[in-house]
């Protein structure tokens, strides 16, 4: 959904919502369930950064979508 809201250009609603669910995904080890959870919230970290500096001039990050492998 983080990914909805940045593509619609609402960037504050995309940190938001990455806010809250890294705060869900900070509960679980480094690998769960079969998923890479660390590698996980690092993504989401490095968009976070991106989506908060306040010098960056570019409408979309050059960063991947943050995905579960």
């Amino acid at each position: 959904v983080a990914m909805h809201h940045f593509s619609r250009g609402n960037r504050a609603g995309a940190a938001s919502l990455l806010r809250r669910s890294l705060r869900k995904l900070e509960n679980f080890p480094a690998a769960f369930g079969g998923v890479e959870v660390e590698r996980l919230r690092e993504s989401m970290r490095a968009w976070l950064r991106a989506l908060n500096d306040a010098l960056d001039a570019s409408p979309h990050p050059e960063l991947p979508a943050p995905t579960i492998r």
